[in-house]
Formats: structure tokens, sequence, C-alpha cells
């Protein structure tokens, strides 16, 4: 084992930049301190930077996984609580959706959505409503691939605002449909994520009076719709 304190090592730049722990002959590995408002400009090397790109990836990853048992826990022991107020729907969805335009690029994946002009008034928590949606898209993302394509749509009846989520991507099979819901339950074992996303959003969704239901074909895609009621 190699041991480094990394008080021996000093920043590039003082009090910021790479502090770099080790170097090796395939790969180095260092620490990066920015100051507020501090930008670096890329340099000439292409394996740290994909290697960096990597790890900022994984912890993103995991720390989405994290909060989704934390979530699943409050679930569990009655703790999670909504924070009620009149918000409107649309921005609350096309704030979601935003989120996932530059990765459904980077991917291949047509993200098709056109922003309502009418304001969809709710009482629900904002920001465990966009939690729902980004649960739901990130889904729609993870079992598409390259050429496939990701509708959201709204529309409203008297009572109830409907958003449905519809993919082109690889489905799931009629038996594996029923039990999409129940928690830790992977469809799909080949792609990542912890099996418990759908299921809180689910939870969420009828904490709010509403209903979430999927209808989906092997092969040809889901199509997730959300209903919830329009408040006075």
């Amino acid at each position: 084992m190699y041991i480094v304190n990394e008080e021996d090592k000093e920043y590039r730049f003082g009090d910021s930049g790479p502090k770099y722990l080790m170097k090796g002959p395939r790969m180095n590995f260092a620490l990066v301190q920015f100051q507020a408002g501090q930008d670096f400009k890329a340099h000439y090397h292409n394996v740290m930077e994909e290697n960096f790109f990597i790890l900022e990836g994984e912890v993103d990853r995991l720390s989405g996984m994290v909060e989704e048992l934390l979530d699943f826990s409050r679930l569990q022991s009655g703790r999670l609580k909504l924070s009620l107020t009149k918000i409107d729907l649309v921005a609350e969805l096309s704030d979601a959706v935003l989120m996932f335009t530059e990765r459904a690029r980077q991917e291949g994946i047509a993200l098709n959505y056109d922003e309502p002009m009418d304001i969809l008034p709710i009482m629900g928590d904002s920001n465990r409503l966009r939690q729902v949606f980004v649960n739901i898209l990130d889904n729609a993302l993870k079992y598409s691939d390259a050429g496939d394509s990701v509708t959201v749509t709204v529309q409203h009846s008297e009572n109830n605002a409907i958003i449905q989520i519809r993919d082109t991507g690889i489905g799931i099979a009629s038996e594996d449909l029923p039990k999409v819901k129940t928690r830790f339950y992977k469809a799909n074992a080949t792609r990542r994520g912890s099996g418990i996303g759908l299921a809180v959003a689910d939870e969420i969704v009828s904490m709010h009076g509403g209903n979430l239901s999927l209808d989906s074909q092997e092969g040809e895609g889901t199509t997730v719709t959300i209903s919830l009621p329009l408040a006075c």
C-alpha cells in the first residue's frame, strides 16, 4: 500500500488548481480545488480529463442512489412530508425536461416537448413533483438507445392535469409490468439504477391525490401517465 500525506503536496496555483498526490506511467491521481468565480482553461491531458469526467459521473450516480434510499426510508417510516403550496405544474415539468436536454442530445435520443401556454395550478410540493418528473425522465432515457425518442405531453380535463412521458425504448415484458412499481424490483438488470425510483415517484404522486400508471410493449417502448388534481 502506498500512503500519501495530502499536506505534503501543494496546489498548482497556491490555493487552487490541481494537487497531484500520485503520478504514474498511465494515470495520475489528483485533487482539484476551485475558488469562487474561478475557471481553469483545459490543457492537453486527454486521459486525465476523461478520468475526471468518469469520476464525476459516478459520484452523481451514487449520490442519486443515496437520495433514493433516504426517500425510501422516509416513506417506510412515514417521515416523508409534503410542503403544499399552489404551484404551476407546467413550470415544474418544464424545469425537469430542461435538465435532460443535453444528456438526451449526447446520447442521440430525441427529447420532444412543446411547453403548453396554459398555467395548470395544483396544490403540490414543487420539489417532490420535480423529483417525480426527474425519476421518470431518467428511466425513459436509461431504457432507450441512440435513435429512440422520448416525448412529453401535457393535457387537462376539467378536474385533472394529465402528463404523459412516452419513450420508444426497450419496453417492459408483460410478466414484469405488474411488478415495476414494487420497491427494489428491476425489470432489466443490465441497466443501472437502484430499482426504487419509480416506487418513490408512485408514492409521491399518491400523496398528492393523483395516480401514476404504466403501459408498455417489449421492444416498442413505455408510456407513463400521471394524473394530478387541479387546484380550484
